[in-house]
């Protein structure tokens, strides 16, 4: 995953935690970028509101907070990522979920960008990512290729 600030002005909304009026329009509603009406940053507690999971695990890891334990409960159609009590990450998996104006597994790299014209994105051989309009930190909106074509969505919260 890679997450990084776009400008100079995304920076300062990242320091502060602010959603600015100008940087609202350049990112992707909450609304539109849920999945199953879950955001990263949301607790914990959210995850009662959806279905049951089919399994779980734990793994382990460390970030400028020191060690964590991270729970990864498994869906049909994504996986969501638990670490210090809140949603980390979800990741859509299936090409049976639509996520965000249709948008889902496998669908070509140019059409992701057509249909997510208003967001600015950090491109790289493998991914692009789009900011996610969110009050609970920096989320991401992370897209993962292969061959031009989506092999999943990741949203992510962006921490230490």
């Amino acid at each position: 995953m890679f997450l990084k600030i776009f400008s100079p002005f995304f920076c300062i909304a990242a320091l502060t935690g602010a959603v600015d009026t100008a940087e609202a329009q350049n990112c992707i509603e909450p609304s539109v970028a849920s999945v199953s009406g879950l955001l990263p940053g949301m607790d914990k507690d959210a995850l009662t509101n959806i279905d049951k999971y089919y399994s779980v695990e734990t793994v382990t890891g460390e970030d400028d907070s020191g060690a964590y334990e991270a729970l990864i409960f498994h869906y049909t159609q994504y996986k969501i990522t638990i670490v210090h009590d809140m949603v980390d990450s979800i990741r859509i998996t299936s090409p049976g979920y639509l996520w965000a104006n249709n948008i889902k597994i496998g669908l070509d790299r140019k059409l992701i960008k057509k249909h997510i014209a208003t967001a600015p994105d950090v491109d790289e051989i493998d991914a692009s990512q789009y900011l996610v309009c969110s009050s609970a930190g920096d989320v991401y909106a992370i897209f993962h290729y292969q061959k031009n074509k989506v092999t999943s969505i990741e949203l992510a919260i962006d921490r230490p």
